[in-house]
């Protein structure tokens, strides 16, 4: 069976676990990197089926990290979530420009977690 890896590239450990305890129990596997060069390892050893990024990142700024990911033909269609501090409407402008496929404001509820990860999803099935 494929592992259905989740990366979370989040430094924010209540979050961490939010993420954790909402996507396991949907047979999703959560790796967790608290900063890009982490990312980039777990990127290499374990390829995620989509990647959840908090754009304040330490190292690298997310949005350039998403920027990166998407020029990566191994991971160009991945779908990605940014959940970030910020809900403010040009931040989530600037993460889709970016190449995120969805966008979430923290703090954020397990459902509204599920229904943009999902939402992330989709998006990357109709080949958005």
């Amino acid at each position: 069976m494929r592992r259905r890896d989740v990366l979370v590239i989040d430094a924010d450990e209540a979050y961490i676990r939010a993420i954790v305890d909402v996507l396991t129990p949907y047979g999703l596997r959560v790796a967790i990197a608290r900063n890009t060069s982490e990312a980039l390892t777990l990127m290499d050893r374990r390829p995620p089926v989509m990647f959840t990024i908090e754009p304040k990142t330490p190292e690298v700024d997310g949005l350039k990290l998403i920027q990166w990911i998407r020029r990566h033909p191994r991971w160009a269609k991945t779908p990605m979530l940014v959940a970030s501090a910020s809900a403010m409407p040009e931040e989530r402008e600037a993460a889709l420009a970016a190449g995120a496929t969805a966008f979430i404001p923290k703090p954020f509820t397990a459902h509204e977690l599920r229904e943009a990860c999902a939402a992330a999803c989709a998006c990357r099935r109709r080949g958005s």
